[in-house]
């Protein structure tokens, strides 16, 4: 019998396919999925990083100037209505007597005074809340970049990585100031409304706007791009995106926020009887005027296309251009918000304040949304380079290199930036803060004080305080851009009985008095004056302006007309300027007119006796005329006046043909 064979089935051959298409089949490093356990620990390591990084501007601080500083002003601000709060119980700028809504940044100062309560030094304090707000914002910022880019794990670790080893934040941490809160409530709030959690975002809403008024533009980006992703869902559901509110849900949100903002309101309404606080009023008085082109210029092209950013910015143009073609398309793109933010802050800057103050710190709370398009611009871009060789390995190098760079130089600028950090905090230390501990010393505890820099000088001095430029006086600020606001100043200060005053001679000139207290005479120079009403003379900046003009036009270029007719312009503007006249008499000893000269050398030594300079124009007349003992009797009466003088000295050492005299 036969053994019969098993058959053997035969497979058919596989339908050929078709072959894949090159951009399907691109996966870049940087797009792969990132562990439970990995997340734990960048998300461990940028909220290190990022306090480490604040740590080192205090170290560098340290090293340089032995001491702790703050390298603004507008710290002791806060500082000074923290301390009232809890020592008087009342949110004013000098005992229980100046209530006032002069802070920016009610919810900053209300912070404060509770740690105000437990420490008493104020550096520590401000400190530590500026650090810790900064942790915090690396850490939301963290989970945020995580949500844009859940499929992309690797772009949301380098996002977080250069956004925590950001010079400009750690700075900005360690400088006593609101600006890491502010960041973080925004980044929160970003963050809840991509969750759709409706309570949260309502809270970090109304806590943007008690931190900042500026705040109120992202209650603005939020409406936006609510109704562009609902006009996107008309036409096709969006789908594959983050939660999404509701109607109702969303006018719970602004419902919560309305709530915290009408509370904001009457808060300042009852301290000032404006909605807003009298800060935001005095920046838009005072700075109002400024050019918004050379704003977009210099504070915000030049800040963040600066070389600092150098990496990210050539990827943030991409990212922008990938998000407007998405809307222009009419679909939705999840990172439409940053963008409508962005422009939208900067586009209420130079419409309201053109101007971003020291370290561009306005424009800091940008950087997040900055770095998010940035990172989605790196991403088509090593796409985009992928797909055209074909070759991943593009693509991965153009993302290593890039994220890598921007790395390297967020550490670089982190040494350069802390030594300006460091230059900063002396340069107030110096000054604001030395004039503080002056007044506190040598002036009566009656005593009132007017300046324009309120910061250190009334938290050191202790003194009530009349504000120049109306943080905190606020019935001056309609009056700051009237001409001949220096004749009114004069008047006013007078009616409140001032007793000193403090100025910075580039913002203030002061002219027919004998500074008290110089800190430093190297510039900006800062000088405390007694004030006496009908004596003391403040100089109108249009004045200073002509004069400094045309001292450098007489001295630098010998266009001695030019000069005497901004002079003789500046005379016309004010006769009572002892300086003007001395300038008048400088200009015509340059010109050889002697006799002139002398006249207006003795015009300026009738307003102001004690005119060391106009004395000393005399002695150099009668010197160079011959007349020896003359010019001795005049050096000699600037050493009365001021024994450090030292063209006098040097003077006196040749008539007399002995060596200088000692100091």
């Amino acid at each position: 019998m036969a053994k019969k064979t098993k058959k053997i089935p035969v497979s058919k051959p596989a339908p050929a396919q078709k072959p894949v298409s090159a951009v399907r089949t691109i996966k870049l490093l940087f797009g792969q999925p990132l562990s439970a356990g990995y997340a734990r620990i960048a998300g461990a390591a940028v909220v290190f990083l990022a306090a480490a990084c604040a740590l080192i501007f205090l170290a560098v601080a340290w090293a340089k100037n032995g001491l702790w500083g703050f390298p603004l002003d507008d710290p002791w601000i806060h500082l000074c209505f923290a301390r009232n709060l809890v020592e008087f119980g009342s949110f004013s700028y000098f005992r229980d007597q100046l209530a006032t809504s002069g802070s920016t940044s009610p919810a900053y100062t209300f912070l404060l005074a509770a740690f105000y309560l437990f420490y008493k030094n104020e550096f520590i304090i401000s400190y530590t809340l500026g650090i810790i707000f900064s942790c915090l914002t690396a850490f939301a910022f963290w989970k945020l970049v995580r949500l844009d880019f859940k499929n992309d794990a690797w772009f949301a670790v380098a996002a977080a990585l250069i956004m925590a080893l950001q010079p400009k934040i750690a700075l900005i941490a360690v400088s006593g100031m609101e600006t890491t809160m502010f960041i973080f409530f925004v980044i929160a709030a970003l963050y809840f409304y991509k969750t759709a959690n409706v309570r949260c975002l309502g809270i970090m809403l109304g806590l943007v706007l008690w931190c900042r008024p500026d705040g109120l533009i992202l209650w603005v980006a939020v409406a936006v791009d609510y109704g562009l992703r609902r006009f996107a869902e008309t036409k096709k559901p969006v789908g594959g995106h983050e939660p999404f509110f509701t109607l109702k849900g969303l006018l719970a949100v602004f419902a919560i926020a309305l709530a915290m903002g009408a509370a904001y309101g009457a808060f300042n309404f009852h301290l000032s009887g404006d909605i807003l606080p009298n800060t935001y009023k005095a920046k838009l008085t005072y700075y109002g005027a400024l050019s918004p082109l050379v704003f977009l210029q210099r504070e915000v092209l030049g800040y963040f296309f600066s070389r600092e950013f150098l990496p990210i910015s050539i990827f943030f143009v991409v990212g922008t251009g990938c998000v407007l073609v998405s809307v222009l398309r009419g679909g939705y793109s999840a990172y439409a918000l940053y963008l409508i933010f962005a422009f939208g802050f900067v586009a209420a800057y130079c419409i309201n304040i053109p101007f971003a103050h020291r370290f561009g710190r306005y424009m800091m709370p940008l950087i997040p949304c900055y770095i998010v398009i940035s990172m989605l611009g790196l991403r088509a871009a090593a796409l985009g380079a992928a797909r055209a060789c074909k070759r991943e390995a593009v693509g991965n190098a153009l993302c290593i290199a890039c994220a890598a760079l921007a790395v390297v130089l967020a550490s670089v600028y982190l040494i350069k930036d802390s030594k300006e950090y460091a230059y900063f905090c002396k340069y107030q230390n110096d000054r604001q803060v030395a004039a503080g501990r002056w007044i506190e010393a040598h002036t009566p505890s009656q005593a009132i004080i007017a300046t324009h820099d309120i910061g250190a000088i009334a938290f050191y001095g202790k003194r009530k305080i009349i504000d120049m430029v109306g943080l905190v006086t606020p019935e001056l600020i309609p009056h700051i851009k009237q001409d001949n606001f220096e004749v009114f100043l004069e008047k006013y200060l007078a009616q409140k009985e001032v007793t000193y005053i403090a100025v910075l001679t580039n913002w203030f000139e002061i002219a027919n008095s004998l500074p008290l207290f110089v800190p430093v005479s190297a510039p900006e120079v800062l000088n405390v004056y007694s004030f006496i009403p009908a004596k003391t003379h403040i100089q109108s900046r249009a004045v200073s302006s002509r004069n400094r003009q045309a001292m450098q036009l007489a001295e630098g270029q010998k266009n001695y007309p030019a000069g005497l007719q901004l002079l003789e312009d500046s005379y016309a503007l004010d006769s009572k300027s002892s300086q003007t006249l001395l300038y008048l008499g400088v200009v015509h000893e340059m010109m050889g007119k002697s006799d002139t000269a002398e006249q207006y050398y003795g015009k300026a030594l009738a307003l102001f006796p004690d005119y060391v300079d106009a004395h000393f124009g005399v002695a150099r007349l009668y010197a160079n005329q011959g007349r020896v003992d003359e010019a001795l009797a005049a050096a000699k009466k600037c050493l009365e006046i001021s024994p450090d003088f030292a063209p006098a000295r040097k003077m006196i050492a040749q008539i007399t043909k002995q060596p200088q005299l000692p100091q």
